[in-house]
């Protein structure tokens, strides 16, 4: 295992799982995006200028990951599409990524914060 990931790791009566956060990260991610008016996800611009100059690529960028206890906690960063709903869709936003995550890792999410960072013409 890469000594240098994050992972969230469940014991089970044959072993142990262990899925990465950036994993997690690229699940939720995904999730948010295919909701109405989203436009984008934002990080932190550091991030930004170092993908842009070739580094690798994050596609959990602007997801947050918080273990508390057996639950994760999901912050999520987003732009949206001018004249879309914010609250509507940020309680899409919420459903899709818990119902991802949970489908897919089995981990349960108690909590999604979206935040909205800006808005986007396209």
């Amino acid at each position: 295992m890469n000594e240098n990931k994050d992972y969230i790791t469940r014991q089970t009566e044959k072993g142990s799982i262990n899925i990465s956060n950036d994993v997690i990260a690229a699940v939720a991610a995904a999730a948010a995006v295919e909701v109405e008016g989203v436009s984008g996800l934002v990080s932190g611009a550091g991030k930004d200028i170092a993908q842009f100059l070739g580094g690798k690529k994050n596609l959990g960028s602007g997801v947050k990951l918080n273990m508390d206890g057996d639950d994760l906690n999901v912050d999520i960063s987003i732009l949206l599409t001018v004249g879309t709903e914010i609250n509507a869709a940020a309680k899409k936003i919420q459903s899709s990524v818990i119902d991802a995550v949970e489908a897919t890792t089995g981990i349960k999410v108690s909590a999604v914060n979206v935040h909205v960072s800006g808005l986007s013409l396209r």
